[in-house]
């Protein structure tokens, strides 16, 4: 459901407000178009908790088929398209999330690489990688490393471009995960 999907990235990334009742969380509208959540100092709170106007649905939930708000919904839809893989990987919220996610694995088990990957299969997808999989995500995010160390040699001086280079490598592979159908789906 698209509700779940969406609190299941808000978790994961410790973003996730947990705060129950009161009035309802204002969203807003990017220049671009998309409709996001206001979120606090405290982070994002449950879809349930957002405010629900038929003129300004938030995409997310909108492109993962979330009931309609017109009088009520008697059946929820299910759809399989291609705008709900290019909003995952698009959005403004799955973007945050995986920098936010990326952060918190390398504060809970530090630089070693091997480590970071198995913590976030753990997280996201509740099981450790496979051999495979490990080998796999080793080899993308030593090649992602590369590519950000690259992209950030045009960068200002003053930046840490070697710590930042491995967190965003982390994060785009953060970032894969959070599409990655076992996420969504199971």
């Amino acid at each position: 459901d698209a509700e779940a999907l969406r609190d299941s990235i808000l978790k994961i990334s410790g973003r996730l407000d947990p705060t129950p009742f009161g009035p309802a969380d204002k969203v807003n509208v990017q220049p671009d178009g998309e409709v996001t959540s206001q979120c606090t100092s405290a982070g994002c709170r449950r879809s349930i908790y957002m405010l629900q106007r038929r003129t300004t649905p938030l995409t997310i939930l909108d492109t993962f088929d979330s009931p309609q708000l017109n009088p009520n919904c008697l059946k929820r839809s299910q759809s399989m398209a291609t705008s709900q893989a290019l909003q995952l990987w698009n959005s403004q919220l799955a973007r945050e999330s995986s920098r936010h996610f990326a952060g918190r694995v390398m504060d809970a088990v530090g630089s070693d690489l091997q480590n970071q990957v198995e913590q976030v299969y753990l997280a996201a997808l509740s099981r450790w990688p496979t051999a495979d999989e490990k080998e796999t995500a080793l080899r993308e995010i030593e090649q992602l490393d590369r590519h950000w160390s690259e992209h950030l040699e045009h960068q200002t001086p003053a930046e840490p471009k070697r710590s930042r280079a491995r967190w965003l490598a982390l994060a785009t592979f953060c970032h894969a995960i959070m599409n990655s159908g076992e996420f969504i789906y199971y």
